[in-house]
């Protein structure tokens, strides 16, 4: 899919930049780079200690949505497994590296064309549509991330910087 709409709290609708592009991306905003939490392990470079999650707000700039059934074991009371088919959705985001040097918890900025992995993630951890605000000092560009205080479930966990 190219766009989702959030009906909640604000009704952010929000554009896949690999759909998007050609249809509707030169005659408005751009409506793709949002705000996410994804879960991380702690310990991921030490494999020999146990997995410790913690959930992980970040930026990024969604690329696409993807919805398929999967089979998925049920298990009942009484110990017998079924499966049961479950639609998901599940969103493509490429993350921004953020630059730590101009970065504070509340306006976080990166610099332009600078994007680090690509995450796919339940489309239910996004938490809303981040605005992009150029940053008009000299040499090449940046962009601050900004978002609306009302946005529908925006994490209350503060962006590490």
């Amino acid at each position: 899919w190219g766009k989702v709409s959030f009906r909640l709290a604000g009704g952010d609708k929000m554009d896949g930049t690999e759909l998007v592009r050609y249809s509707r991306r030169n005659c408005s905003r751009d409506a793709t780079f949002i705000k996410y939490s994804r879960q991380v392990d702690r310990n991921a470079r030490s494999r020999n200690r146990d997995v410790d999650w913690y959930s992980k707000v970040e930026y990024g700039q969604l690329l696409r949505v993807v919805q398929f059934q999967c089979p998925l074991p049920f298990i009942w009371e009484s110990n017998q497994v079924t499966q049961d088919s479950k639609m998901l959705l599940l969103a493509v985001v490429r993350s921004v590296k953020l630059d730590k040097k101009r970065s504070t918890p509340t306006m976080p900025y990166f610099t332009d064309n600078t994007f680090g992995q690509v995450h796919i993630i339940n489309v239910d951890e996004i938490s809303c549509l981040v605005a992009r605000l150029p940053d008009h000092g000299k040499g090449t560009r940046r962009w601050a991330l900004g978002e609306r205080h009302d946005a529908m479930g925006a994490a209350d966990n503060e962006v590490d910087v």
